[in-house]
């Protein structure tokens, strides 16, 4: 999570976990090493996966908001910025905020519907 990745499924098969994240690859390449350290038998494979296909229905606001939020740790757990911060920022309520992030997730959220249920 701290290197931008997101964590979806796994599965158990034959033996072999199969894990599926998303991560930009330059990300990646900085992770890579401890990936490999942890793993037994490692295996990568890249798939060119549209996460994020709803970045074309969202409304430049949402998006603002939105990338606002995952870069100053609102996602992060525990958060490292509060919702009342994010909103002071932008000079708006509270609840304007989380009003559109939750708008904007639904939307990246119906987008990625086959990803989020496993039909990938």
């Amino acid at each position: 999570m701290s290197a931008g990745a997101i964590y979806y499924s796994e599965s158990i098969y034959d033996g072999f976990e199969k894990w599926l994240i998303l991560i930009n690859s330059s990300n990646l390449l900085k992770v890579l090493p401890e990936i490999k350290e942890e793993c037994y038998n490692f295996k990568l494979t890249e798939q060119d996966v549209p996460f994020l296909s709803a970045k074309h229905k969202l409304t430049k606001r949402e998006r603002d908001i939105i990338e606002m939020s995952l870069r100053k740790g609102y996602f992060d757990y525990p958060k490292k910025v509060k919702l009342e911060e994010i909103s002071e920022e932008l000079g708006v309520s509270k609840v304007a905020v989380l009003q559109t992030l939750r708008r904007a997730i639904k939307k990246v959220i119906k987008s990625n519907e086959d990803i989020l249920t496993g039909k990938l």
